[in-house]
């Protein structure tokens, strides 16, 4: 079963990381509902999109297909299941990114442990919920998951990620760097980025850079790390920090809120 530990609060800017060790105040959190109307899970696709909070798909359990039920909420405590079954299968750990006014659900694990699982390549857009488009089947980076998915100088931009998932291992991890304006013509902007391959990280467009920090791999081998890396095209990249002040980790949330300012929360800093 997957879990996440742990809290922090990172303002992503070289300036400010020399800070990041200074006592902050906690932000005031307000429990919206303790129940939501979706079934408990994890490694879904989150997105705000016309003023709506939208979960896509995501892992009930390892034996089981992933769900693809997509539902949206305007205040985080009600909710409406906007459809049972989208098209797309590859629902597990899926990048999702909101660009060109469409939500995009891409790459994504299918069938847990049991057998047919695989990794995906496809491209899913829509401005509904309801009716999916298929962008491309086989965009032309590999098949992975858990890779970062942002919106970057009008394009789409893919950076990491791991070919597999459960029985993979580190040859599975990927630091390629790709970009598109479509999503269907993909360009490798560079085939191994100085950062370390990795998954289970996260990737944000902030200050006008491109950012990669944390992430690893999960199975078989953990692996987590809490370096920070920049970078102005996808191309050149500037390790900002070797070691980060907050530990080590994976599977953890980040986000630009709207004053411009880079959060991250959660993950799981241990593999037990």
């Amino acid at each position: 079963m997957k879990s996440f530990t742990g809290l922090l609060c990172l303002l992503l800017s070289p300036s400010l990381l020399a800070h990041a060790k200074e006592p902050k105040v906690a932000p005031n959190r307000v429990r919206v509902t303790d129940a939501a109307a979706w079934e408990p899970r994890d490694s879904c696709g989150e997105l705000a999109y016309r003023g709506q909070l939208w979960i896509l798909g995501g892992w009930f359990n390892s034996l089981e297909a992933p769900p693809r039920d997509v539902w949206s909420s305007p205040d985080g405590a009600t909710w409406t299941q906007v459809t049972a079954s989208a098209p797309f299968q590859h629902s597990d750990l899926a990048m999702t990114v909101t660009f060109d006014d469409k939500m995009w659900i891409m790459g994504g694990w299918y069938n847990g442990r049991l057998p047919g699982h695989s990794a995906s390549n496809t491209v899913w857009n829509s401005t509904d919920g309801v009716q999916w488009e298929q962008v491309t089947d086989h965009a032309a980076w590999s098949p992975r998951i858990s890779a970062g998915l942002v919106e970057f100088q009008g394009k789409m931009w893919i950076l990491g990620g791991t070919e597999n998932y459960y029985v993979g291992d580190r040859s599975s991890l990927k630091n390629d760097v790709w970009c598109s304006a479509d999503g269907r013509e993909w360009t490798l902007v560079t085939e191994h980025a100085p950062w370390s391959p990795r998954a289970y990280h996260a990737a944000m467009a902030l200050d006008g850079k491109l950012w990669v920090y944390g992430g690893g791999n999960y199975v078989p081998e953990y692996q987590a790390v809490n370096d920070v890396w920049c970078s102005e095209d996808g191309a050149n990249w500037t390790q900002v920090t070797a070691s980060a002040p907050w530990p080590p980790r994976i599977w953890f949330s980040g986000v630009v809120s709207a004053s411009g300012c880079g959060f991250s929360a959660a993950g799981r800093t241990t593999h037990r």
